[in-house]
């Protein structure tokens, strides 16, 4: 199989040796996530060969990067939790719960981070394990479906 991004040149060089290949993306390609057979032509002095190449294409214009730990002890590194998002977002809400599912923080706004207060901001919570919700929608994305990442953060304190 072959990865690669949307819109990039895609590499089969592990499939032929061929100087001149020549293929059509699918017309589905803009969709975040496609995955066929597409069918590569290799031409060389010894003639023309067509293989059908299973291949995933992937929207990458929009990288994210959550972290896994957060510190909020006031040293001014890594003092809120927020992704990083290299792309312009049309939508945003991030949703961080406890151990039991009780939601601590929510957010519609992605400079908004959590900074390990309490939802009401009575209290700082403490070392532990919490889980979150982010849901997003670049303003690039060809899908026009919501992304929804979930996973933990790891409160020190």
């Amino acid at each position: 199989m072959i990865e690669g991004c949307i819109g990039d040149n895609l590499d089969f060089s592990e499939f032929t040796s061929a100087q001149e290949i020549f293929y059509e993306e699918p017309e589905d390609s803009e969709f975040v996530g496609f995955r066929g057979e597409i069918t590569v032509i290799a031409t060389d002095e010894c003639g023309s060969t067509e293989r059908n190449v299973e291949v995933l294409l992937e929207d990458c214009s929009c990288q994210v990067y959550v972290p896994n730990t957060f510190s909020p002890n006031g040293d001014g590194l890594n003092d809120l939790f927020r992704p990083s998002i290299n792309c312009a977002l049309s939508e945003y809400r991030m949703v961080v719960f406890n151990r039991w599912g009780n939601e601590v923080f929510s957010t519609d706004s992605y400079d908004r981070g959590w900074d390990g207060s309490s939802k009401d901001e009575q209290f700082f919570s403490s070392t532990a394990v919490y889980n979150y919700l982010i849901i997003y929608d670049s303003s690039s994305n060809a899908v026009n479906d919501p992304v929804e990442l979930v996973g933990s953060i790891t409160l020190i304190r």
